[in-house]
């Protein structure tokens, strides 16, 4: 070797030189891509229960006697504004945004609680949309590292 030229490193029999990865591969549960899906879906049903007692309230479709707390008008404007929520929280959950955790398990709860308004009314709907949220909530705690 000529004087001032740098020596490369040598390297061990079979051993490889190469250049750090500069993504992490973390792996990824079903479950969580499961919640964002559910989430994604029980938001969907929340914008179609919010527009169907939106344009057809008047008909004898619903059981307007027993509806919690507020008017027809005002739980169709409520379901529009969480399913649109839930949409995109379910997009982000997908995406493992970190906040979308928290806003997930969040809104699940808020769904849950508004569907226990309905339980006199519809209660085979209310309790599968409750254990829908459930699930989710579940499948979100339960695999909470996948968001860091």
């Amino acid at each position: 070797m000529n004087k001032g030229q740098a020596m490369a490193p040598r390297l061990a029999y079979g051993a490889h030189m190469s250049a750090p990865s500069a993504v992490s591969y973390r792996p990824r549960s079903g479950m969580v891509s499961f919640a964002g899906s559910l989430f994604v879906l029980a938001g969907a049903f929340n914008i179609v229960d919010g527009v169907v007692g939106l344009t057809h309230g008047d008909d004898r479709f619903f059981d307007l006697e027993h509806v919690f707390l507020l008017g027809l008008q005002a739980w169709s404007i409520a379901w529009l504004v969480i399913g649109g929520f839930q949409v995109l929280t379910g997009l982000w959950i997908l995406m493992r945004r970190p906040f979308g955790i928290g806003l997930g398990v969040f809104l699940a709860m808020l769904n849950a609680v508004a569907q226990l308004m309905f339980l006199r009314a519809y209660p085979a709907w209310a309790v599968a949309i409750i254990a829908v949220d459930l699930i989710v909530i579940w499948s979100l705690c339960s695999n909470a590292d996948e968001f860091a």
